[in-house]
């Protein structure tokens, strides 16, 4: 590993665990183990590193996400993984989900990053749209319903994501579940 990816992964790890303005450019160097003239090498500020790891993990998060091979003989089986993949994913690795609320945390409170949240949830949202116009065109899901559909799947996405985040209870499979039952529910 370089110390260019070093150093991104210990931000990930710090800010993921206590925020971005509790995570001080000592505190990523010292569990990078490099000095900050090295830090300030790849990276001109706080705020670049930042940026660098909102693009590199979350877009190849995305990237996994909606690596999906779906047709008609598999559609259904494909939404169920791919949901059941997501929360599997957020349960497993807390980083991610801490790091995601703490980039709209950032982007509410101080405007910081705001674009780049709203470009990464529009695209998000894009791809969700693209799954649902793909229900439609094998005739699973009604075709008049498109916004209401893609409302709901990002509407169960986000609240499952912040209820692992948070330590809820639910049974986030069996949400899951239940709305891909209400999107095929003519």
């Amino acid at each position: 590993m370089t110390k260019r990816d070093e150093i991104l992964n210990k931000s990930f790890e710090l800010i993921s665990r206590n925020g971005y303005d509790n995570t001080s450019i000592a505190m990523i160097c010292e569990s990078a183990g490099v000095k900050k003239p090295t830090l300030y090498y790849y990276f001109k500020s706080k705020e670049e590193l930042y940026l660098t790891i909102v693009n590199e993990f979350l877009q190849g998060e995305k990237a996994h996400i909606f690596d999906l091979t779906i047709d008609k003989d598999n559609f259904i089986s494909a939404l169920e993984s791919f949901g059941l993949d997501f929360i599997k994913n957020l349960k497993v690795n807390k980083n991610l989900s801490n790091f995601i609320i703490e980039l709209y945390i950032q982007a509410k409170r101080t405007g910081f990053l705001s674009d780049q949240v709203h470009e990464m949830t529009n695209s998000f949202n894009d791809e969700i749209d693209k799954i649902i116009q793909l229900g439609e065109s094998y005739e699973f899901f009604n075709k008049t319903d498109r916004k209401s559909n893609c409302d709901l799947m990002l509407s169960v996405i986000h609240g499952i994501e912040f209820s692992i985040v948070f330590g809820s209870k639910l049974d986030h499979e069996q949400v899951w579940n239940d709305m891909i039952k209400k999107l095929l529910s003519k």
